[in-house]
């Protein structure tokens, strides 16, 4: 199937590993120039590195900290001078710590403000512009099931992950019109670092195994497994793609059926 992304450009927020690694792969593969995004330097050298053959694509990495007010601004102007103006935005963040409400300090919420919400908004705003006049442009934000079903210890990515939900609905409606699609990812169930550390982390505030908890968190799934990047990342590029035009302002569960809602 020709998904039609040869010589589109696409940024890939947090790149370097896990899903957005598996993102940026799956782009190059279809043909689209890639830039790989990472607070760590070594590590986005590493990433292009490891892709650097993988297609006749290009694929550049540029270190930055998105929740820094100031780096969406440069990452963008060092990705238009690689490979030109944006086409495809993969926004993507680490999420903040496993707390509950009265763990939390002033600053854990401003940490999560930036490093979540706004590390979307700002790159996001400055991209549209260019994707207005070129009538094209695919925004892909990765979220969590988290933003759907909200627990206690997981109150500050509720929090903000849902507000991003609301952000990438609200800009859908304007952007429409000017042929960009723009869709959040509701995600569960995938291993990646990210969640390893999750699972530590409610092994011992259960007092089980980090095995047991794994499993039992592989068991509430209704496919009775966790997903590999790869295997999730499929939507993503389809969502980034000729062939999703029709799809705007969705929020798409992958999460192996994790999510019970209907809606």
């Amino acid at each position: 199937m020709d998904l039609k992304l040869k010589g589109k450009n696409a940024i890939v927020c947090a790149s370097s590993r896990g899903i957005g690694y598996a993102v940026a792969k799956g782009l190059l593969k279809e043909g689209a120039n890639v830039i790989i995004n990472s607070r760590n330097k070594e590590e986005c050298e590493l990433a292009v590195k490891s892709l650097a053959n993988l297609s006749e694509a290009q694929v550049f990495g540029i270190p930055g900290d998105l929740s820094n007010s100031l780096s969406p601004e440069i990452i963008l102007e060092e990705s238009t001078k690689k490979i030109g103006s944006i086409d495809i935005l993969f926004n993507n963040c680490g999420g903040p710590p496993m707390k509950s409400l009265l763990e939390t300090e002033n600053t854990d919420w401003e940490d999560a403000y930036n490093s979540i919400l706004m590390s979307s908004v700002r790159l996001t705003k400055l991209v549209i512009p260019g994707m207005i006049s070129r009538k094209w442009g695919r925004i892909i934000t990765l979220g969590s099931s988290i933003m759907k079903e909200p627990t206690p210890q997981m109150v500050l990515s509720a929090t903000f992950r849902a507000a991003v939900v609301s952000f990438m609905k609200a800009i859908s409606i304007e952007t429409a019109q000017h042929g960009i699609t723009v869709n959040t990812i509701s995600t569960g169930g995938v291993i990646t670092e990210r969640l390893k550390k999750l699972v530590l982390e409610s092994s011992k505030r259960q007092g089980i195994s980090y095995e047991e908890a794994l499993s039992s968190s592989s068991q509430s799934i209704p496919l009775k497994r966790l997903a590999t990047p790869e295997e999730f990342a499929q939507a993503i590029i389809f969502l980034s793609s000729e062939l999703s035009s029709y799809i705007t302002g969705e929020c798409l569960s992958i999460d192996g059926g994790l999510i019970k809602a209907d809606f």
